[in-house]
């Protein structure tokens, strides 16, 4: 488990966590006989998350061996990584300004499914109040961030659909 986050330490970007163990028996005066581990990885690139997925697979087979014991995986979920549409980046970044950091999304948002089904898709995140807290109860966008949000994608939509040179949409993977 301590492992785990060296591994995406030593990869750009990327994120690791083991995010559940379940002991069994799991009483607490009991070595347990079996323990599994719900693990996390995301990275940027295909090539990131093999090579972190590969040294766990080394460091748990030595890490078992060395207590006698065995290890198994199984992979739940693996979903290749997915590059947003340089055209929507673009349209978005014309009007951020170049100060705007550029974020690698890590959740399996919607714009990954979006993106998988060819469809020409980015993501705009826009600034969370509270040390950035996500997905709590602590999170807070102040109204003003998200209306300026709406208006950088106007203006972006209203760039990407005008004319000729229009973002085209892939409609045979829909």
């Amino acid at each position: 488990m301590l492992d785990v986050r060296a591994l995406a330490a030593g990869q750009d970007q990327a994120v690791a966590t083991v995010g559940a163990v379940t002991l069994m028996p799991g009483a607490r005066n009991v070595v347990p006989e079996r323990a599994e581990l719900f693990l996390d990885m995301r990275a940027p690139t295909d090539r990131a998350l093999d090579h972190m997925l590969g040294g766990f697979h080394v460091r748990a087979e030595a890490a078992a061996a060395a207590q006698g014991c065995t290890v198994a995986t199984v992979v739940r979920q693996h979903e290749p990584a997915v590059t947003f549409d340089h055209a929507v980046l673009d349209a978005l970044r014309a009007h951020l300004g170049p100060a705007a950091p550029e974020l690698v999304s890590w959740g399996g948002h919607d714009a990954l499914i979006v993106a998988q089904a060819g469809v020409p898709t980015a993501m705009l995140y826009l600034a969370s109040g509270n040390d950035g807290a996500a997905h709590s109860p602590r999170e807070h966008t102040d109204t003003a961030v998200v209306a300026d949000g709406i208006e950088i994608l106007h203006r972006a939509l209203l760039e990407l659909t005008a004319g000729p040179s229009a973002v085209t949409v892939n409609r045979s993977a829909l």
